[in-house]
């Protein structure tokens, strides 16, 4: 091992000495005159690959490393794992509710908005009239079609 500022390529200064690895806690970086060095990690962190706290290699024995994505791990206490999983759980149960009562009210409001336009004459069903002959009787007629509306055009018809 070398005790001076600078090592030779291939070698980290580490506490003003030369190291072939950085130790725990440690990552190799460059300082600011581009010489290879190791530099802490962050606290959370036993290795690393970097300074941040989602640049975790490995954790303390209190810690499970959470994989977050491809680039980023995290060191939580193991304590909290539960509850972080737990929270993803409700997170989309929550989603999952927010979209079924969207979709409830806006069936709701398509109801209502109809019987609106139905209670102000909008969406009325048309009526559909037939004209009467004259040898039909006006009784037989609405015995027949209960529902439909007839009217006697005959007399309307000889008065003018």
């Amino acid at each position: 091992m070398f005790s001076h500022a600078e090592c030779v390529k291939g070698l980290f200064l580490y506490e003003g000495r030369c190291e072939v690895t950085c130790p725990d806690h440690y990552f190799p970086s460059l300082d600011a005159k581009l010489q290879p060095v190791c530099s802490y990690c962050h606290y959370t962190c036993k290795t690393c690959s970097g300074p941040s706290d989602y640049q975790c290699s490995s954790c303390y024995g209190d810690a499970s490393l959470k994989q977050t994505s491809k680039a980023e791990s995290y060191c939580y206490p193991k304590a909290i794992l539960p509850a972080l999983e737990t929270s993803r759980w409700f997170y989309w149960m929550f989603v999952a509710f927010s979209i079924n009562v969207t979709v409830l009210v806006m069936i709701m409001s398509y109801f209502i908005v109809c019987k609106l336009l139905q209670n102000f004459g909008c969406c009325i069903k048309q009526q559909h009239y037939r004209k009467m002959n004259s040898e039909d009787n006006l009784t037989d007629s609405l015995s027949k079609n209960r529902n439909s509306a007839v009217y006697d055009l005959s007399e309307s018809d000889s008065d003018g």
